[in-house]
């Protein structure tokens, strides 16, 4: 241990679940599964003990994450994996039980829940685990119904593509009619505290919907969503459902995500162009942009004459 580290009650949960986790099995333990393993240890601990451990917890996207910068000391190796890309974590060796300013209650906590979700999500893959958070512990219906949005997407995509049952005449639901009832629950869930990406939200929204007027490709509605959760996550979930994270942390977070709105916006826009460029004339659309039109036009003219 460094002069400049020091090791707390966070730092060892983290190392523990990593001990635990090797001690089970020899497999190499990728980032994703070991910080979603933490923060449902974290959790578990603070439900079952009414014990607040300090880890530094977000929400992002599909599940809860840890943010690293967050601890006082490095107490994990992070080398690349073997036999696919990422970083595969390791319990740091040179620390022992001993480097970490734990007490007995604590640590009684840590080494009772840490072993207890290893045991039950030990040999589970990251998606079930993933599934497991959301289901579990998301903040809001509204994050549950877009994560079973893309999660059909995804699947749907897949099944389409292996059995090819529009080739059959499968009586099925059209996959845009079920996307359509999702995109109904999330507008029915859409929470009032993120209030600043409402008006964005209904504009995507609309814009799915043209999407599906045109039989799109499930593929490019999936890599919408994706859009629209990734702005979503930083603009509000990380902001709103977060735990121990540093005021430095989340000004940074406030300057990333002003980024990710306007870049998201112009996507939005680009996108509906694009649709509406490409929808069938209709007599009834342009009467009734006609008639807008001229509507707009007089009440132009009317306060220009006032001006004068």
């Amino acid at each position: 241990m460094t002069d400049s580290e020091s090791f707390g009650e966070a730092e060892y949960l983290g190392w523990q679940l990593l001990v635990q986790l090797k001690r089970r099995s020899d497999e190499q333990i990728p980032r994703s599964k070991f910080v979603k393993l933490l923060c449902i240890t974290d959790r578990e601990i603070e439900q079952k003990y009414d014990y607040d451990i300090g880890t530094p917890r977000y929400w992002y996207m599909y599940g809860e994450l840890v943010d690293e910068h967050e601890y006082t000391g490095k107490f994990y190796n992070a080398p690349s994996a073997i036999g696919w890309e990422g970083q595969q974590y390791l319990p740091k060796r040179s620390l022992t039980e001993d480097d970490f300013e734990v007490g007995q209650e604590a640590k009684e906590y840590i080494d009772t829940q840490s072993e207890s979700v290893v045991h039950r999500f030990g040999g589970k893959n990251v998606e079930e685990i993933k599934e497991y958070q959301y289901e579990q512990y998301a903040p809001c219906p509204f994050i549950q119904n877009y994560s079973e949005l893309r999660w059909y997407l995804k699947v749907s995509g897949i099944d389409r593509e292996q059995t090819g049952i529009h080739d059959f005449g499968v009586d099925v639901t059209p996959p845009s009619k079920v996307v359509e009832e999702y995109l109904d629950l999330m507008l029915e869930t859409f929470p009032s505290e993120y209030e600043e990406m409402k008006s964005l939200y209904l504009r995507w929204d609309d814009t799915v919907r043209m999407m599906l007027e045109q039989d799109p490709d499930l593929g490019e509605v999936q890599e919408f969503l994706d859009e629209f959760i990734i702005t979503l996550s930083q603009k509000e979930l990380r902001f709103q459902h977060n735990s121990h994270i540093n005021e430095e942390t989340l000004q940074s977070w406030t300057e990333s995500a002003s980024q990710q709105e306007r870049e998201f916006r112009e996507s939005v826009r680009a996108k509906r162009d694009n649709l509406l460029s490409n929808r069938s004339p209709s007599p009834a659309l342009d009467s009734v942009s006609e008639d807008f039109s001229s509507s707009v036009m007089s009440e132009m003219n009317e306060m220009l004459t006032k001006d004068r």
